[in-house]
């Protein structure tokens, strides 16, 4: 896609719609609904609601029974789905232009007619509870889910989407307690509409003046916040004064998963696109990590580093896999590479090469146009979008995805890099999640990281 410009604008009940013109050839839209509720909004009485909702948004409509909304879906021949984060809930269609009219009256009906019966409610719950199980088999999953607690500790992030845990919450969590989050949280003035197609923003606009979306009482009648839910996300006081260690036992797991990282910036930073660029720099076969667990040590079955920010905080860390066997030289490879990292900094010809792939993995991403209407619609909402309890700064306009890496990775310099690993990754904000079937030698493990830097 060429770098076409990013049009938006926001209708009088405050729903949001911004567009970009695909430069694609074929006649395909992307199309997104960003919803503000995910499971940090939530409170410990009906934990798991926002996963829950998204699930009964597709279980049928006053005119639509589900098979019916399904088969709609199918006869566009439409890639149709849904996902819902800590901080939003997305419902996203990429199919050809001709049903794009369609499309909107189709997510029109599910988010202002939605039924939420006790059989469809009974019915989805162990739906759910499988879901959760499942989850709780992927032991990658659980050690992500721990390192997060301790990330995100004293906030509205702590807690995972779903979990298994919260089945007991789950039995809290009745037709009429839905109904109320749906209409409280799925109203037009809680939603971003992102689109990324060949016609010009005046069609979209001008469906959508004629569209239940733009119009007043989408839900009639007077409406009350939850009791239960919160207005935005929370941030206690927290200081992390020592390296923190976090061992999940699982019988299950015939290895161990480790993640190893460190707490750094939130969303609102344009430090994140350091720690980004980081992740590129040590990734990949010919990267640090592989290099030195792997290829050297052939100790672990895969790493890799990643970076991820939320409202308050987020962190830089590095995931792997290995045999139980291998815990304590994995962990002290790690503590030497970082260490090395934070002393010496990134070799120059390790900087060229992670420039190299991030311009590689941007140009791949821009093939799918399903990239620029969720990055859209993601910036829409946190950054543009305006409400009562704004915790962070507003930007007028949206920089277009193509022009990020010229905006904030290309100016990255390698003084840069190594400033944010000097300020970062330091053992104040050393994190480490351990899933293994076996017990492990904490105090060891504590000792190795205490000569950390």
């Amino acid at each position: 896609m060429s770098n076409s410009k990013v049009q938006s604008t926001v209708y009088p009940n405050l729903f949001h719609f911004v567009h970009q013109t695909s430069s694609h050839k074929l006649p395909i839209c992307s199309i997104h609904l960003y919803c503000d509720i995910g499971s940090s909004f939530e409170t410990d009485e009906l934990r798991g609601v926002a996963h829950f909702l998204e699930h009964m948004l597709f279980q049928g409509t006053k005119s639509k029974s589900s098979q019916v909304l399904f088969q709609e879906y199918d006869q566009i021949g439409s890639e149709f789905n849904a996902f819902t984060t800590k901080r939003y809930t997305c419902f996203y269609v990429k199919c050809h232009e001709m049903h794009g009219e369609r499309v909107l009256s189709l997510f029109e009906d599910m988010m202002k007619n939605s039924t939420m019966t006790k059989e469809r409610v009974k019915k989805e719950k162990e739906v759910i509870k499988q879901e959760n199980k499942n989850r709780s088999e992927d032991y990658r999953n659980v050690a992500q889910e721990a390192f997060d607690t301790l990330i995100y500790k004293n906030s509205s992030f702590e807690k995972p989407v779903d979990n298994v845990r919260f089945y007991q919450a789950m039995q809290n969590i009745t037709y009429k307690k839905l109904e109320n989050w749906y209409k409280w949280f799925y109203k037009p003035s809680n939603m971003v509409l992102s689109i990324v197609s060949k016609k010009q923003f005046g069609y979209w606009t001008s469906l959508l003046f004629h569209s239940q979306f733009t119009r007043e009482n989408f839900h009639p009648g007077n409406i009350d916040k939850p009791h239960q839910a919160l207005s935005f996300p929370t941030q206690l006081p927290f200081e992390q004064k020592h390296v923190n260690i976090l061992h999940t036992k699982q019988k299950g797991s015939l290895n161990t998963h480790l993640i190893f990282g460190f707490r750094t910036v939130n969303q609102y930073s344009d430090k994140k696109y350091v720690f980004d660029f980081i992740s590129y720099i040590l990734n990949g076969m010919s990267g640090r990590l592989f290099t030195v667990l792997r290829h050297e040590h052939n100790l672990v079955y895969n790493v890799y580093a990643n970076s991820e920010e939320e409202e308050y905080t987020g962190y830089f860390s590095v995931y792997t896999e290995f045999s139980n066997k291998h815990l304590i030289t994995v962990i002290k490879l790690l503590v030497d590479i970082f260490t090395n990292l934070t002393k010496n900094g990134v070799l120059l010809e390790e900087y060229e090469i992670g420039k190299s792939r991030i311009h590689g993995s941007h140009h791949v991403m821009y093939e799918n146009i399903n990239t620029f209407a969720k990055y859209n619609g993601f910036e829409q909402l946190v950054f543009i979008r305006d409400t009562d309890n704004s915790k962070h700064y507003h930007k007028k306009t949206i920089m277009p995805f193509q022009k990020v890496l010229e905006q904030n990775y290309d100016r990255i310099t390698v003084k840069q890099v190594n400033n944010m690993i000097k300020e970062y990754f330091r053992k104040k904000n050393m994190i480490i999640s351990i899933v293994s079937s076996n017990n492990i030698p904490i105090k060891e493990i504590r000792t190795l990281c205490e000569k950390y830097p």
